[in-house]
């Protein structure tokens, strides 16, 4: 029985920390998906030194996202080694007494760690059902945990914290000095409502968070780029008349209608100009015409009720100029706050000089003081001088400009456009870079030799993302070949037309009527994928010859995982890819050597490994059901 009465020393403290956190988590009753409900217990039985303490722990493993899980039939030295896999790099050295069992202050340590950010997340996952429905808050608390599996570095990095007033912003991207549209960015989303509400904030003089920028080696050559922030300034510049698309497209229209419709009179008189538009064009300056031309916006008609703010209600900046306003700890003019040399400041995190690891890195951390970047967007961010990865998001359909940003692809343009049509077909949804993800997860996968150290590691989605861009960032990458990288989107092309003719069962495809869960289609389109690289434009054929056998298969072996864990994840991709290679007729040994000749690393091995480990954990498992264990 632990008593936390009876320890003096430095584990005191940590135990109960980790029985209380144990006891919390098994008495939680909103679960994200795949997370088994637990019968409640007491933190007061919990005993750590004997083995007992990790029958608790498994208990509620599902919520710690563990690599391996623990199973009632393993012993206590392979559980503790699976466990400090996950919990520690270098693993269990130094964590348990000289008695196998008993954990040291090294031991503890991460196991707390890990409990701390299990409560905080199932907290997290608690407040996102509030706003989403139960799938949509488990995929951003498995997101969550993705994102802190990640590797740290600890390079120091050149950056500096600043505060620029709003004209800074303004002038620079008056004179195209600042970049609003990174090839990474994703595109507006703000609909004019919250545009109204950042600006009310602002004359309100609550301070913005920050914006971040990535600084150009040489103001004369490069703009400086806007990485988070985008939409804050994007709602500035339209509020005040100044967003330099809006200019030129109003330069544009007064060259088509002189006469008429004038730069003058937009900056001057916009509802003048909203009228004159539609003398010269016949189009009503509709709300979502406005915004898509990035033109200006009144503030809401009930801002300020009830306060002297609501002289300001319905008005747009050109009549509001004058109007005083306490911002910053004094008062200015609208215009001074805007345009002008007020107290109001905005925070800038400005970097000089980092290496895309770093960055990330710092994004990450940035990212979870609040609601900003999420881990697609961060990735994109990061890599996106990377062909590979501006060829995924193009094929995403997340880089509308990629015409500009990837014009190597032009060879392959239809098959660019080919990707992004199948996607839609199957219902993967086009927000926040998410068909991206997907797209990365795969090549991820296919274009890697997880194998290649003799034992897998099993990563979670973001690490095994982030590896896999890192090593391209070697400058003797095969993927560095921007012929390879065509050749990447001709046999992701092949493969989801292939893909398309498969008879998969509903419940293979998940829950959904009219969208595919992301894993099942991550392991069947690898599967396509691997086959594609032997069979070419026969693989189409293959497989409509084969959709029977398919449909069975997908509906009796090939089963979601209920859980979540990493390794199941990995297990589940092996196997169904490697089943519908031998569905299709394709062996491991050609698609080893047709992926190998094709970009110079194949994930074949590494995928029968994986599925053999399984195979063989799943015949232990089968065993000790049948001696009698639980």
């Amino acid at each position: 029985m632990y008593d936390a009465t009876e320890h003096d020393d430095a584990r005191a403290p940590l135990r109960l920390f980790i029985a209380t956190s144990l006891a919390s988590l098994a008495a939680t009753t909103q679960r994200p998906e795949g997370v088994a409900e637990v019968e409640p217990f007491n933190a007061a039985n919990i005993d750590f030194d004997s083995d007992s303490w990790i029958d608790y722990l498994e208990r509620v493993q599902d919520w710690l996202r563990l690599e391996q899980r623990i199973e009632p039939f393993l012993s206590t030295t392979a559980v503790l080694r699976d466990l400090f896999a996950t919990l520690a790099k270098d693993g269990l050295a130094g964590k348990v007494e000289t008695n196998g069992i008993t954990l040291t202050t090294a031991g503890l340590e991460p196991l707390a760690d890990r409990l701390d950010r299990a409560v905080a997340l199932r907290d997290a996952f608690g407040a996102d059902l509030e706003e989403h429905n139960l799938r949509a808050a488990t995929e951003r608390w498995v997101e969550a945990w993705d994102d802190a599996a990640e590797d740290r570095s600890s390079e120091p990095i050149r950056a500096k914290a600043d505060t620029w007033p709003i004209l800074t912003f303004v002038g620079r991207a008056t004179r195209g000095q600042l970049d609003l549209n990174p090839t990474y960015q994703r595109g507006d989303v703000w609909p004019t409502k919250d545009a109204q509400l950042l600006i009310e904030s602002i004359l309100r003089g609550i301070p913005l968070p920050s914006i971040i920028v990535l600084r150009p080696e040489s103001i004369a050559t490069a703009p400086w780029e806007v990485v988070d922030g985008k939409q804050r300034l994007t709602s500035i510049l339209r509020f005040i008349g100044a967003h330099p698309a809006a200019i030129q497209t109003v330069r544009e229209m007064e060259s088509a209608h002189p006469g008429v419709l004038s730069e003058r009179l937009y900056r001057e008189d916009y509802p003048a100009f909203r009228k004159a538009w539609r003398k010269a064009t016949g189009e009503t300056l509709t709300a979502t015409v406005e915004r898509k031309n990035y033109f200006p916006f009144p503030l809401s008609k009930d801002f300020g009720a009830g306060t002297e703010l609501a002289r300001l209600a319905g008005h747009y900046y050109g009549d509001l100029k004058g109007e005083i306003v306490l911002v910053g700890g004094g008062e200015a003019s609208v215009e001074e706050v805007f345009e002008g040399t007020s107290d109001y400041k905005v925070p800038v995190i400005e970097y000089v000089e980092a290496t895309p690891r770093q960055i990330h890195e710092v994004f990450n951390l940035y990212n979870k003081q609040g609601k900003h970047l999420n881990a697609e967007e961060i990735r994109n961010a990061v890599f996106h001088d990377l062909d590979i990865m501006r060829t995924l998001a193009s094929m995403a359909g997340d880089s509308p400009k990629w015409t500009e940003v990837a014009p190597f692809l032009a060879p392959v343009t239809a098959e660019v456009f080919a990707v992004g049509r199948a996607l839609d077909d199957l219902g993967i949804p086009s927000d926040r870079f998410k068909r991206t993800k997907i797209l990365s997860w795969i090549a991820s996968l296919l274009l890697t030799d997880p194998a290649a150290s003799g034992s897998v590691r099993r990563l979670s989605t973001a690490q095994q993302i982030n590896k896999f861009l890192d090593r391209v960032t070697h400058r003797n990458d095969p993927l560095r070949s921007q012929g390879r990288v065509r050749d990447v989107v001709a046999l992701f092309a092949q493969a989801v037309a292939a893909h398309a003719g498969g008879n998969w069962s509903p419940e293979f495809r998940g829950k959904s009527r009219t969208s595919w869960e992301e894993l099942p289609l991550v392991a069947s389109l690898l599967g396509i994928s691997l086959a594609v690289s032997v069979l070419g434009e026969g693989a189409a054929a293959r497989v409509a010859e084969t959709a029977h056998e398919l449909r069975k298969r997908s509906t009796e072996d090939w089963t979601r995982p209920v859980k979540t864990q990493t390794a199941l994840q990995w297990s589940y991709i092996a196997t169904t890819a490697l089943g519908i290679l031998d569905v299709l007729g394709v062996s491991t040994s050609a698609a080893e050597s047709a992926m190998r000749a094709a970009f110079g690393h194949s994930p074949v091995a590494a995928l029968v490994q994986v599925r053999d480990e399984w195979l063989s954990t799943e015949s232990d498992r089968t065993r000790g059901h049948l001696a009698g264990h639980p």
